[in-house]
């Protein structure tokens, strides 16, 4: 078996990274909180619902880390409620999104989590939103007054 050491320490000696390594830390965080009454849509295409937020990049190698969680979702049986999260007008979802709610009973509530790790390219202001489509509606998002949580963490390069 290979020694290996770091700095010619032995990995037990090391205490701490070398000084000068800010990758992999966090540069700042953002979060938003979105406790509005309750809202509903029957569109079929991904349309803004809930919380959004801006974060400005320090760099552009940065990465974002968008977490979005809570609230709650309210379908009428058979259908569905598709969620993702978008960069200002992009879906980092797929066309399903990140998150498919379906009914299956009369009516049917449950909670929302959702996550993405992006990789935008820029040292400008970005809106990270949620948006939700249906292929046959009502969804109702934020139903009984509870609440969601937007957090944007920059991941610096």
């Amino acid at each position: 078996m290979a020694l290996i050491k770091l700095n010619n320490n032995l990995i037990s000696a090391v205490s701490a990274l070398p000084s000068g390594i800010d990758t992999g830390k966090v540069g700042q965080v953002v979060t938003a909180v979105y406790d509005t009454d309750s809202e509903s849509t029957s569109s079929s295409s991904f349309v803004q619902i809930g919380p959004s937020l801006s974060i400005t990049p320090s760099a552009a190698s940065s990465k974002i880390f968008v977490q979005v969680h809570g609230g709650s979702v309210y379908t009428a049986s058979d259908k569905n409620g598709k969620f993702s999260i978008f960069r200002d007008s992009t879906n980092l979802g797929n066309t399903n999104g990140f998150y498919v709610h379906f009914a299956n009973l009369s009516y049917l509530m449950s909670g929302l989590s959702m996550s993405v790790l992006d990789s935008p390219s820029s040292t400008s202001a970005i809106t990270y939103a949620t948006y939700v489509k249906t292929s046959s509606g009502p969804v109702l998002f934020q139903n009984n007054t509870t609440r969601t949580v937007i957090t944007a963490m920059e991941i610096l390069a």
